[in-house]
């Protein structure tokens, strides 16, 4: 066969003068996009901004410790400092979205951490997963305010918690009656103390609003 005739049965070389973008470069811009998403959504799951002024900052630590209502996360500390007059610290919290109901007044909030009180030891749980703030939501309908004062012991009793309350005066004040000491009934615990004070007399004890699980 001739060479100009086989010259012409081969296919001939299309030379290709545009580049081609490697796939390798789409791996770094689709992270980039998905970083930018969640980036966006968390600012888009922001709440308002808070101030809870402590005796002491003793387990809070900014960006790590949360603000939970029922074992939910319901908010994030975002900074810690000393109070102009230096007598206490101020941390700033961020709750989630939709969280107006925990900044109204009369919210309390406190620093869950291990305690021994008259009931027992509390807060093992925190030897794990680190200090927290408990929230207990303020009475519905209130008025929105952005400072509150914390608490140095957590509430005996939560708004959400049922029960009844009764007042109980005496002129005998054991050594063993205080703040959080039970309420027994045939040696049963039905309820706990959760206030002290003395009568205009001063002579009579009312142990105030005693909460009871059950009527008795």
């Amino acid at each position: 066969m001739p060479d100009d005739e086989l010259h012409d049965e081969l296919p001939e070389a299309v030379a290709q003068t545009g580049r081609r973008v490697s796939a390798i470069w789409l791996v770094p811009l689709v992270a980039a996009l998905i970083a930018g998403l969640l980036l966006w959504r968390a600012f888009q799951d922001r709440g308002p901004l808070i101030t809870v002024t402590f005796s002491t900052a003793s387990g809070i630590d900014a960006g790590k410790t949360t603000l939970r209502y029922l074992d939910v996360a319901v908010g994030m500390v975002e900074a810690v400092r000393v109070s102009d007059d230096l007598s206490q610290v101020v941390i700033a919290a961020r709750l989630h979205r939709n969280s107006e109901a925990f900044r109204v007044e009369g919210t309390r909030f406190w620093v869950e951490r291990p305690r021994l009180g008259p009931e027992g030891v509390s807060g093992l749980s925190t030897l794990v997963s680190g200090a927290f703030i408990g929230v207990d939501p303020g009475p519905e309908g209130g008025k929105e305010v952005e400072s509150f004062t914390g608490l140095d012991q957590p509430p005996l009793k939560l708004r959400a918690e049922k029960g009844l309350s009764v007042s109980v005066h005496t002129r005998n004040f054991g050594a063993g009656l205080g703040y959080g000491a039970p309420v027994l009934y045939e040696g049963i615990k039905v309820g706990r103390v959760t206030g002290l004070s003395i009568e205009t007399d001063e002579k009579d004890v009312e142990i105030g609003r005693a909460s009871c699980r059950e009527r008795v």
